[in-house]
């Protein structure tokens, strides 16, 4: 991916053989937010609930005990997610930021990160027979 973002005018997000975004890459990373902050947490759709209208949230995505949030001002933003947490009885159990990459945007649109779909297709694949 980081050879894309740098070598590419374009890219195209593709999941399970259907075209689902294409775009420049500074123009697909900055659909998902400026900061990209990644919460892991008992109860995540009520935790994006009480995010989701706050000025600084840019976009938000929850999948698999995951909250994906696209953010202004990330590192003034954890702390601010913490306390709501902590007020309405939310047990973060991780919590990480970082810019957005065109890793963030393939998880944000496919729901899973490359890998995740490189393992799966390892194991479905039998290996060759040698003689």
């Amino acid at each position: 991916m980081e050879e894309a973002d740098y070598l590419c005018d374009r890219v195209a997000i593709i999941d399970r053989g259907k075209i689902l975004v294409v775009d420049k890459p500074e123009k697909l990373k900055s659909y998902i937010g400026k900061d990209v902050i990644y919460v892991e947490c008992l109860n995540p759709n009520l935790l994006a609930e009480k995010v989701r209208d706050m000025e600084w949230v840019e976009s938000i995505k929850v999948k698999d005990g995951m909250i994906t949030l696209g953010v202004k001002q990330g590192e003034k933003r954890i702390p601010d997610l913490v306390d709501i947490a902590q007020r309405n009885g939310l047990k973060i159990f991780s919590i990480s930021m970082r810019k957005p990459s065109l890793e963030d945007v393939f998880l944000y649109y496919t729901g899973r990160r490359i890998r995740d779909g490189e393992e799966t297709a390892q194991r479905t694949v039998p290996r060759r027979m040698r003689y």
